[in-house]
């Protein structure tokens, strides 16, 4: 789901995603691309061709099926707008690094998922713990995986279910200990006048060029001693995928400009409190459920995918329930025995990088619940998942967590899903997991792991996990109280991903069944996975689904670009209207654009939807402009 651009006629380009964080919306993230390109770093530590301890692992050294790579190793590698290029001078062997490992389960994992969720089996949602899953399916072979590669001094974090452990070190010791080299490379962005929060304010300009933090990728298939490579089915962490949201803004509209305003002369910047009157403030309520649309042309520009013209609507978090009928659940119109749902009893786990800004949200969220002061605040865990060799959160506090948000550039994304999360299920729980870093996604996979473990206890009952042993385990309860709302975790929701052609042709196809297996682990113990389903049709107009929303233990969400009805019509001209400079504005003075009219009205359904259908931009079969999500999986069957 995403914020919606909408014109009158025809519909020029693909929607945008609005960012400020009181009208914006944005469930999808940029493709994390699959970079494991360019020619080994001089300095990279050879190949082992030994095991590291006799009788750890035993055997010659077999390769991981799937763990190479198709990429060029000389030159730049381009994704879309990102472009990677080995960079052997940061090439650093003491850089932290962190692979997720999965392993084969003893018995069909798969069969015991899709037993609990059909009605007529016995099984049907009786779900496991995490012990109960390690005690029945469990790989024979854990305990000499977690030894070998303890051998090679790397922090090892296990799991309860015997299937998935996560290992962590320098870069040098994780090249040695899969035999294999991890080289650096440069990320660079060039801009077509989408923002992109991770490349700097400066990616707002079009065709402007900005780099990247260095990512690092293996340039060999990974090998192990053939004991333990029979037994391990999947790796996270070694082809350099990077997961980076995908805000973008209309065109016009940039992080450094002042935000619309009414009538007033004081300027409010971007994302940042002033002396000033912001008219978009008092529109997001949870009984008005309004949107704004505006007549989005700007002067002198050529229409196109870029220069966005025509007329546009700001969906607020408070606009979605009245637009997807969630208020009718609210009401006891539409659940099950006519029963109030506002998800009440529900705890989503939100999977972010970093913590989310406090004040931010309580600021937000007096806004939208006006007579139930700390409405959000009363409902929200933050909780930073710590990784053994990165300073990711020193001291374990809420603002290192920040910090790492922030250092990603996801601060936005991660508060936008908050948001909208919270608005259309008023009475769930949010925990917020906070990784510390988007590179190599092994962080998302340790983070199923640890709700798995620690954040849902199945149908078997017991105890929810005090601060301490979260702690222990890594997890810092930063924001909130450990033990209420924690556990059991019932929904996941995940906005990152990639195009499956650079996971699997240009990145390592083993990522894939490494991802698989822990999400059918999480769906094992009742925990059900959303994850946005991008927003091409595929990527970069290449007819191919999203991955990891494709996986079996996935459900796949959004995929349409739709808008707002009020009063029987998309665009109505109502009575509540203020104006704003669509171009800069400067105290009173606005520059390279006009005064422009914004018409507030309350929505009451969909006016229009789109989907992507086997074709791109207006080439679909569906009514209004290309939405996203769906594609052609070569990997999984149709549906997910």
């Amino acid at each position: 789901m995403r914020a919606i651009r909408a014109s009158r006629g025809r519909a020029i380009g693909v929607g945008l995603i609005v960012v400020l964080a009181v009208v914006g919306f944005s469930l999808a993230t940029l493709p994390g691309s699959a970079l494991a390109a360019g020619a080994a770093s001089p300095s990279a530590p050879a190949a082992s061709t030994t095991p590291a301890a006799a009788g750890v692992a035993s055997g010659p050294l077999t390769p991981l099926t799937g763990s190479g790579t198709d990429l060029s190793t000389t030159g730049p590698t381009t994704f879309g707008t990102v472009s990677v290029t080995p960079d052997p001078i940061a090439y650093n062997p003491n850089a932290p690094d962190s692979v997720t490992v999965t392993l084969t389960p003893t018995g069909n994992l798969a069969n015991l998922v899709a037993a609990q969720g059909d009605v007529a089996s016995p099984s049907y949602r009786t779900y496991l713990s995490a012990g109960a899953l390690g005690a029945e399916y469990g790989n024979p072979s854990y305990a000499d995986v977690v030894s070998y590669f303890s051998s090679y001094g790397l922090a090892v974090t296990p799991s309860a279910t015997a299937l998935t452990l996560t290992v962590s070190g320098t870069v040098g010791e994780i090249s040695s200990a899969f035999h294999t080299t991890l080289s650096a490379y440069a990320q660079q962005y060039t801009s077509q006048g989408v923002w992109n929060p991770m490349f700097g304010n400066d990616s707002a300009t079009v065709g402007s060029t900005n780099a990247g933090p260095v990512i690092y990728a293996n340039t060999a298939p990974a090998e192990l001693p053939s004991g333990i490579a029979t037994a391990i089915n999947g790796v996270a962490g070694l082809d350099g995928m990077v997961a980076t949201p995908e805000i973008a803004l209309p065109y016009g509209l940039d992080p450094a400009m002042n935000t619309p305003q009414a009538n007033t002369s004081a300027a409010c910047d971007f994302g940042i409190s002033g002396s000033c009157s912001n008219e978009l403030d008092l529109y997001q309520s949870d009984s008005s459920h309004d949107f704004i649309w505006t007549d989005f042309g700007p002067e002198g520009a050529t229409c196109s995918e870029e220069n966005i013209c025509g007329d546009f609507q700001f969906l607020f978090p408070s606009t979605m329930p009245a637009v997807t009928g969630a208020t009718s659940l609210w009401n006891g119109h539409a659940a099950i025995d006519s029963e109030q749902d506002k998800g009440q009893g529900i705890t989503i786990a939100l999977i972010e990088v970093g913590c989310a800004i406090p004040s931010d949200l309580s600021a937000w969220s007096n806004m939208t619940w006006p007579h139930t002061p700390n409405q959000l605040d009363n409902r929200l865990t933050q909780i930073a998942l710590d990784i053994p060799g990165y300073e990711a959160f020193p001291n374990n506090n809420l603002g290192n967590c920040e910090d790492q948000g922030f250092d990603a550039g996801w601060t936005l994304e991660t508060s936008l899903d908050i948001e909208y999360a919270s608005a259309m299920a008023p009475s769930a729980h949010i925990d917020v997991i906070g990784i510390p870093y988007p590179g190599n996604f092994s962080a998302f996979d340790l983070a199923y792991a640890d709700i798995a473990q620690y954040l849902s206890l199945g149908s078997t009952g017991g105890t929810c996990p005090s601060a301490a042993t979260l702690a222990a385990a890594g997890l810092y309860v930063v924001q909130g109280t450990a033990g209420t709302g924690t556990c059991s975790v019932t929904i996941t929701s995940n906005s990152y991903g990639s195009g499956e052609q650079y996971t699997y042709f240009y990145g390592s196809p083993v990522y894939l069944t490494a991802a698989t297996e822990e999400l059918e682990l999480l769906n094992a113990v009742g925990v059900t996975n959303f994850f946005a389903s991008g927003d091409a049709g595929g990527v970069y107009e290449t007819v191919n689904d999203f991955q990891p929303a494709d996986s079996p233990g996935a459900t796949s969400v959004g995929g349409a670009e739709i808008t707002a009805q009020g009063a029987g019509s998309e665009f109505p001209v109502t009575n509540t209207s203020f104006t704003y400079c669509d171009g800069y504005l400067y105290g009173t003075t606005c520059y390279d654009g006009v005064n422009a009219t914004a018409y507030v009205a309350s929505a009451s359904g969909i006016g229009q939807t789109g989907y992507w259908s086997y074709g791109y931009g207006l080439t679909g079969t569906e009514v209004g402009a290309t939405g996203g999500g769906f594609g052609q999986s070569f990997v999984y069957a149709q549906p997910w």
